[in-house]
C-alpha cells in the first residue's frame, strides 16, 4: 500500500478513536451529573393494610417499588418486600390510593379510604352525550365548558390525538386527549412518583381494566395529572401547580362510553 495513503487512513483512525472516547467519556460525564433516584441501600418494609372498619384488605397492589413482579397484600392484608424506591403507592380500584415514603415504612399500618362519590368512574348518559365537546371517537368524553376549545382529533401514524385548551389569568392552559394501540397512557412513570413531594390517586375498575386518576406535586412547584387506561388517557403536565384548578374541573367532569371494552384497544 502506498505510504501516503496508509498514513492517511491511520490519520482518520486515531480521529475517529479519539472522538469515540470522547463521546463515552461525555456520556459517562452525564450519567454522573444525573444522580439516581433510587436510595443507596436497599430497604426491608413490612406492614398492614386495613379498611375504615379495621379489616384487613387483600389483593392491594404494592406499585413503584422497583422491583419485579406484581406484588399485592395476602389475605391477611399484609405485605413485605425489599426496595430502593424513595417512595411507593398502595392501590385498589374504589379507594384512594396511599402514597408513602420508604425511609418512614419499616413497619405499617395503613388505612385505605373508599371513593367519595363511588366504585365506579362515571359513565356518560349514551354514546355520544350532548353534554360533551364533540370530535372524539374514544372513550372519555370531554365535558363541553364554556371558555373550554377543544381541538378534533388528528391521526397521527399509529394513534389519534387533540388538544384541550383554556385561558387563566393571561396564561394558555393545555391538556391533550390521545388513543391508539401504541399510546400507553393509565399510571405515572416510577421516576415521575418518585420525585414527587405529594402524590395523589384513584383507581377503578373500567369492564376488566384499571383506570387510574393521578396528580402529583413536584419540587418546582408544577404539577401533572393524568386520567387513563391502557391505550387511552387524558392528561395535562408540568403546570404552576397555582393554576391548574381551571383544568381539574375540566378532568372532573370527564365520563365514559358505556361498553367501554368494546372501543378499547386490546
Amino acid at each position: 500500500m502506498d505510504f501516503s495513503i496508509r498514513s492517511s487512513i491511520l490519520a482518520l483512525l486515531m480521529v475517529a478513536s479519539i472522538g469515540a472516547s470522547g463521546i463515552a467519556q461525555s456520556v459517562k460525564g452525564s450519567q454522573q451529573d444525573s444522580p439516581s433516584l433510587l436510595l443507596p441501600q436497599s430497604q426491608h418494609v413490612t406492614g398492614q393494610v386495613v379498611g375504615e372498619d379495621g379489616n384487613p384488605i387483600a389483593k392491594v397492589r404494592l406499585y413503584h417499588i422497583d422491583t419485579p413482579g406484581n406484588l399485592v397484600t395476602d389475605s391477611d392484608g399484609r405485605f413485605s418486600f425489599d426496595t430502593s424506591a424513595p417512595t411507593f403507592v398502595l392501590q385498589r380500584p374504589g379507594f384512594q390510593s396511599a402514597f408513602l415514603r420508604t425511609g418512614d415504612a419499616s413497619s405499617l399500618l395503613i388505612v385505605l379510604r373508599k371513593i367519595p362519590r363511588s366504585t365506579s368512574f362515571p359513565v356518560c348518559s349514551d354514546a355520544n352525550p350532548s353534554g360533551a365537546a364533540p370530535g372524539w371517537s374514544g372513550v372519555f368524553q370531554i365535558p363541553r365548558t364554556q371558555g373550554v376549545k377543544v381541538s378534533r382529533e388528528v391521526l397521527d401514524v399509529d394513534y389519534w390525538s387533540r388538544s384541550i385548551q383554556m385561558k387563566s389569568r393571561s396564561s394558555l392552559l393545555q391538556a391533550t386527549q390521545g388513543r391508539g394501540p401504541m399510546w400507553g397512557g393509565g399510571e405515572p412513570k416510577d421516576e415521575l412518583v418518585w420525585s414527587s413531594i405529594r402524590y395523589r390517586e384513584q383507581t377503578y375498575e373500567l369492564e376488566g381494566r384499571l383506570l387510574t386518576d393521578a396528580k402529583w406535586w413536584l419540587p418546582n412547584g408544577t404539577c401533572s395529572r393524568e386520567i387513563g387506561v391502557f391505550s387511552e388517557s387524558v392528561s395535562y403536565s408540568n403546570i404552576d401547580c397555582g393554576l391548574t384548578e381551571p383544568l381539574d374541573r375540566v378532568l372532573d367532569g370527564i365520563c365514559v362510553i358505556p361498553q367501554a371494552s368494546k372501543h378499547l384497544f386490546p
